[in-house]
């Protein structure tokens, strides 16, 4: 999820947004999703290239998020709460499992368009962001898995000239927590292209080796405090 609108103070206003304000109902407790291999699929099909799909931003602390950490991920409790998709705007977008459509709009989650699906037999739902255009129109419609449900869009014009991209979450816990979405998805995560170091993660000095792997990354409980305020870090941020 890249930044939309330059200014600090809309980044923070779209981050607190992201996360629905949900600090103030956060319960005292929390069940986990618990994550099988292969109980999603890929919200994108076909296999990833420079002329199809490559993988913009892993989940949990990468760099991009821990620069960010008290701007754009504010709620986010500092990590990248989704995985981002590069793709040119207008890519289909497919749902990743069976379920129904829970959200229909924007600019809540990820301007300018999100869908949210729950899977309630996995106990998740799936956010769908940054899309130009929803092929699901009502709350309650039921969607397959492959169904094309939208077309991809850019998260920070609408003339798709800056980051078009498809931010893609799974949440659980009435959407108050994000999980790795890796755990979820069959897929040869290693032979997806990346074009860039975009992927990399932050490294807590104290603790060199701590969420350095695309399959070891937290959990984010949104409103809650950063996971990654670090005393000493590299990179600096």
């Amino acid at each position: 999820m890249r930044g939309f609108l330059p200014t600090i103070g809309r980044r923070q206003a779209l981050a607190y947004v992201a996360g629905i304000g949900l600090a103030a109902v956060w319960p005292t407790s929390a069940q986990k999703a618990t994550a099988s291999q292969g109980l999603l699929s890929l919200p994108i099909a076909g296999p990833s290239s420079p002329e199809t799909w490559w993988l913009d931003q892993w989940y949990g602390n990468t760099t991009f998020a821990y620069r960010a950490r008290n701007s754009f991920y504010l709620e986010g409790q500092g990590l990248h709460f989704g995985i981002d998709f590069g793709m040119v705007c207008g890519t289909r977008i497919v749902a990743a499992a069976d379920g129904i459509v829970r959200e229909v709009g924007g600019p809540l989650r990820a301007w300018p368009l999100h869908i949210a699906i729950d899977h309630r037999d996995l106990g998740v739902t799936t956010v769908y962001g940054h899309l130009s255009q929803s092929l699901v129109t009502n709350v309650g419609q039921m969607v397959k898995s492959g169904e094309v449900i939208a077309k991809s869009g850019d998260s920070e014009s609408f003339a798709c000239d800056c980051s078009p991209h498809l931010h893609f979450e799974v949440r659980y816990d009435h959407m108050r927590s994000a999980t790795n979405p890796v755990a979820w998805i069959s897929t040869d995560w290693p032979a997806v292209y990346s074009p860039d170091e975009s992927s990399s993660f932050a490294i807590d000095l104290e603790n060199p080796s701590r969420w350095q792997s695309i399959y070891d990354q937290p959990d984010v409980r949104f409103g809650w405090p950063h996971l990654n305020e670090y005393e000493r870090a590299w990179e600096p941020g």
